[in-house]
């Protein structure tokens, strides 16, 4: 039985030989980066007048994001 070129594509996240569909990856990534600069226009204001930073939320949102994409990744892994 002859493989395809597919079932020699290693995924970044498990060791199984499903490939990484790369075009859902950036879409997610790209929305993911919209959504914190949205977040940025969004606070500065309030952010700014509360505590004297106005990046303060901009960097929760960021660190949550990335907590939870870990998250994520380890899901996936299993």
């Amino acid at each position: 039985m002859a493989r395809s070129r597919r079932d020699d594509k290693i995924s970044i996240f498990s060791k199984s030989k499903q490939p990484v569909d790369f075009l859902i990856l950036i879409t997610v990534l790209i929305l993911l980066a919209t959504g914190i600069i949205m977040v940025l226009s969004a606070s500065s204001p309030t952010a700014m007048s509360e505590t004297g930073n106005s990046y303060g939320y901009v960097y929760r949102q960021a660190f949550s994001a990335a907590i939870r994409s870990c998250c994520n990744g380890s899901l996936i892994k299993s």
